[in-house]
């Protein structure tokens, strides 16, 4: 299919979108081409706090900390040291 390239851009009709899951789509820009790809749903990651802290999530991911502790209400208590 061709289309011209109009003041606001390209309009994709519906009948080419059959099959893509979802309501949204993920549009990108690669060299050469443009990509219409299914919009994935960070927030369903099966994580009850993906919302607030998915940053985290999606860059702390690659650290290799041992303390997996997310929010300071989920860290253990301090061991405390010493005699008292």
């Amino acid at each position: 299919m061709k289309a011209k390239i109009a003041e606001e851009g390209v309009l994709i009709p519906k009948e080419m979108l059959e099959g893509m899951p979802g309501e949204e789509v993920e549009i990108r820009k690669e060299p050469g081409r443009l990509l219409v790809l299914p919009a994935e749903d960070p927030i369903r990651t099966g994580v009850r706090d993906g919302s607030i802290n998915h940053d985290r999530y999606l860059y702390d991911a690659r650290s290799s900390t041992t303390d997996k502790a997310k929010t300071p209400e989920e860290k253990p208590p301090a061991r405390k040291s010493g005699a008292e």
